[in-house]
């Protein structure tokens, strides 16, 4: 849901010609032009939905064993997957920023075509980086995604000649 949301007010600021962002930097998503719910998580039952999220790998085993703390979850992550399953595109404005894209090589969520989508969105660079782990990366390769992060908003050193030389 992040990376739509991070592309929706990108879109946004550029239309309103407000501070145009630098680049977008999504994670785990497909592009919103080829995104298409996999799965409707939305209308399993509690268990359910519990058992998909164990198969996610992002809560912890032990919170999922934890039935009074996962009745008082469900409802918000239910709210945050329904946003997802009912979004769609809204064809129109291409950002002109670049795009990196990160995705887990065994995330089941995620395939290459979707996430090579991205470049429709932009009229400036699309990178897709492959990053060891499943749609919970982020986590598992915390050290690799903050070094790709950081140079991604690191601006290339510009050549400068010297008089003289």
């Amino acid at each position: 849901m992040g990376a739509l949301m991070a592309y929706e007010v990108a879109r946004r600021l550029v239309a309103s010609r407000m501070k145009t962002p630098a680049g977008l930097i999504v994670s785990g998503c497909e592009a919103p032009t080829r995104l298409r719910p996999k799965r409707l998580h939305t209308a399993l039952d509690d268990d359910g939905l519990i058992q998909a999220l164990g198969r996610f790998n992002g809560v912890p085993p032990e919170v999922l064993q934890h039935r009074e703390l996962m009745k008082l979850v469900l409802p918000t992550l239910r709210a945050d997957l329904a946003m997802v399953e009912g979004y769609r595109h809204a064809p129109g404005l291409k950002l002109g920023l670049p795009i990196e894209v990160l995705a887990g090589t065994s995330d089941p969520l995620v395939d290459s075509a979707g996430l090579d989508g991205w470049s429709e969105a932009t009229t400036g660079t699309c990178r897709v980086h492959w990053i060891d782990g499943d749609h919970f990366f982020i986590n598992s390769q915390r050290g690799t995604v903050l070094r790709l992060i950081r140079q991604c908003l690191t601006p290339p050193v510009e050549c400068a000649s010297h008089p003289g030389a």
